[in-house]
């Protein structure tokens, strides 16, 4: 099921009606950023932008991986993209993500020459300005040529190459300014070639196979390569390309690769920015290094893809929730824990991380609250479970990626009191919300919150009591029956 380039998967969706092509000319200035924030919202198709002001022979693409308001296919472009099929359950993703993630690493291939050679331009000739980059949200300081791409970059020994996602915004035609946090990927190589006094070579790969940007927006351990990861996905290697005018690789299906360097010394004016949390927050700009762009190269009628931060659900939430509920998993079962699955709820901003455990659960610790404990620990500990405020741990019987189910669980299964709401003080959160009011100028110290862990798990020696939902309560004959007659009986298909 594997797909492998933006196009082919453009494709799939097109063939399930998830694309509507606007062909009327659009302005990249909010008009093009704001319709696909009403498509994030309403569940719509992708957009696909074919006629973007200033930007003629490139086309442009939002929503890309977010959720679908099709009957039975919200989680259908996830799915899709790490190669299930369409009407995959959040499970089965979850459970086919962590496969991969325990399989051994396959590194990339090497070709010469792919489609991303097309067109190019170098030096002086360099201008970002013909790329169809929007100005996501009005209030936001910018264009913003990076939402959706992948920055690659590597460690000055070549020992580690990084595939991740963060924003960059146009400053200047051949410049932009982009957040590098230190506690991320990128922040760590970054710090390497400063303690060598070099500026760090870098590409943004900008429309890769979906496989490849699932990978650089999971939160792999430290030094693990996304690279060799995305082969364990899709199980065989990825095919790269040599850059232009820095020592670095990108898939060669990528549809517009920009190079050069990242400048340890020279910094830019960046954002505001709507983020994942749903705010413009903070509310002004701030120095970020500088990208200077040596070179671009694009297929011909290439496709720019383009997330729109903000409320959910959208690609930081769908992405990044989906790969860190994959890493949570893995990681709980190095550590011992027996953990069905997990999830980051999009609904919260992927703020909630839920982990559903066997009734076995109490095999590794018999106190309910301690084993929460332990488990919200052990996800906090890393770049997987950091993001997510509250940490909610029931009992596997419950979907966890159905809010609706998850929030009666809540309710009825937790006491709302020492034992059940558990705070933890003093964590690092990301100061994506206007609430945790962070000191910016004081990292990590200033980014310190409190945390909550809440308990759904029974207390020792109570049972669970009969649930009444028709899949859990309807004996399976009747069940069959029903279902059989469910349209002859004059009721309209299943909308969730």
């Amino acid at each position: 099921m594997s797909i492998r380039s933006l196009r082919e998967y453009v494709e799939a969706l097109q063939k399930k009606g998830e694309v509507n092509e606007v062909n009327r000319e659009v302005d990249w200035n909010l008009e093009m950023g704001l319709m696909t924030r009403r498509c994030y919202e309403t569940g719509a198709p992708v957009p696909l932008f074919t006629n973007v002001k200033g930007s003629p022979g490139f086309r442009a693409a939002g929503a890309l991986h977010s959720e679908s308001g099709r009957p039975g296919q919200r989680w259908s472009r996830v799915a899709l993209s790490v190669g299930l099929e369409a009407d995959a359950h959040p499970r089965e993703i979850i459970d086919h993500l962590v496969a991969a993630r325990e399989r051994d690493l396959i590194p990339p291939r090497v070709v010469e020459i792919g489609p991303c050679k097309q067109n190019k331009l170098f030096g002086a000739d360099v201008d970002l300005s013909i790329l169809p980059c929007p100005i996501p949200h009005n209030g936001d300081g910018g264009r913003y040529l990076n939402t959706l791409g992948m920055i690659v970059c590597q460690t000055p020994d070549g020992s580690w190459t990084s595939w991740s996602v963060a924003r960059v915004m146009i400053i200047g035609k051949d410049k932009g300014a982009g957040v590098i946090a230190p506690f991320q990927h990128v922040g760590m190589v970054m710090a390497e070639w400063r303690k060598i006094g070099k500026d760090m070579p870098f590409a943004i790969a900008l429309g890769v196979e979906p496989a490849a940007i699932y990978a650089a927006g999971a939160p792999l351990p430290d030094r693990m390569s996304e690279v060799d990861f995305t082969g364990a996905l899709v199980g065989e290697p990825i095919e790269v390309v040599p850059c232009e005018t820095v020592p670095l690789h990108v898939p060669a299906s990528t549809e517009i690769v920009i190079e050069g360097h990242v400048s340890i010394t020279e910094l830019g004016l960046e954002g505001p920015m709507g983020e994942y949390g749903g705010y413009i927050h903070p509310p002004f700009s701030i120095p970020q290094p500088v990208y200077n762009v040596s070179a671009m190269t694009w297929q011909d009628d290439a496709i720019f893809p383009f997330a729109i931060a903000g409320e959910p659900p959208e690609e930081d939430h769908t992405i990044t929730g989906v790969m860190g509920s994959m890493e949570v998993v893995a990681l709980l079962r190095e550590a011992g824990v027996p953990v069905s699955w997990a999830w980051h709820t999009t609904e919260s901003a992927i703020g909630w991380l839920a982990i559903a455990v066997p009734d076995t659960w109490s095999e590794y610790e018999p106190d309910a609250v301690e084993f929460c404990k332990k488990v919200a620990d052990i996800a906090w500990a890393t770049k997987a479970g950091d993001g997510a405020k509250t940490v909610i741990v029931v009992n596997d019987d419950i979907d966890v990626a159905d809010l609706r189910t998850l929030v009666w669980a809540i309710d009825g299964r937790n006491d709302r009191g020492e034992r059940g709401q558990i705070p933890v003080k003093d964590r690092l959160n990301w100061p994506v919300s206007p609430y945790l009011n962070p000191d910016f100028g004081n990292y990590p110290a200033g980014w310190k919150a409190t945390r909550l862990v809440m308990n759904c798990l029974p207390p020792e020696g109570v049972p669970h009591p009969p649930r009444t939902a028709f899949e859990i309560n309807c004996p399976k004959s009747l069940k069959e029956k029903i279902l059989a007659n469910w349209e002859s009986d004059g009721f309209p298909e299943v909308f969730r």
